[in-house]
């Protein structure tokens, strides 16, 4: 069950609340699809938002920082291309298990394709597996806040950069950092603590 559906153009939701059912609580497809959510976003059995052929998701912003995007097995997932995630609130897989055929999941934010996330100082990214996983291409992430998964807060297995933190400023990756299939690069200025 479908909640809210794009087909190739922008939504925007405000305050108030779409979800749960018992799929996606917004699917986007046809084309990059761009979402900015203000409220709350409850996938039912599957993920939060999902966009399957890329494109941008902003969860709040900096005076709104209450939006939340909840999904089972992601809160974010953006498959078939590049994808732009810049949360502000709180983003959580809140599924407690561990897929056979999927290890990638769950995660906070999922993209197949890499691409760019941008976690602010007020952000939550979490899930019982992974913060954000990015499964394909080289991605950058961008955090401030806390990144937080049972085995990486944050993994990238086409390579990249990771820049937790600046100076003079705190932020959390907790179950640690893993890039590999290509070069990355870890700065860090916060706190990164192991995972398994």
């Amino acid at each position: 069950t479908l909640l809210g559906t794009l087909d190739y153009g922008p939504v925007r939701i405000a305050t108030g609340t779409i979800g749960p059912a018992g799929g996606d609580a917004v699917y986007g497809s046809g084309g990059p699809s761009t979402v900015v959510n203000l409220g709350a976003v409850t996938g039912g059995g599957a993920d939060g938002i999902v966009l399957d052929a890329g494109g941008t998701v902003t969860n709040g912003n900096s005076t709104d920082t209450g939006a939340s995007i909840t999904g089972n097995a992601a809160g974010v997932a953006v498959y078939g291309g590049p994808a732009t995630v810049t949360n502000y609130g709180d983003i959580a897989a809140t599924g407690q298990f561990v897929s056979s055929s999927d290890f990638s999941i769950p995660a906070g934010v999922l993209l197949t394709d890499g691409g760019t996330v941008t976690n602010a100082a007020s952000g939550v990214m979490s899930g019982f597996r992974y913060g954000v996983d990015v499964t394909a291409g080289a991605a950058t992430i961008f955090n401030a806040g806390v990144l937080t998964g049972g085995i990486n807060g944050a993994v990238l297995r086409g390579g990249g950069e990771v820049v937790n933190g600046s100076p003079g400023a705190g932020s959390t990756i907790d179950g640690g950092v893993t890039v590999f299939g290509a070069p990355g690069t870890v700065f860090n200025y916060g706190s990164i603590t192991g995972g398994e």
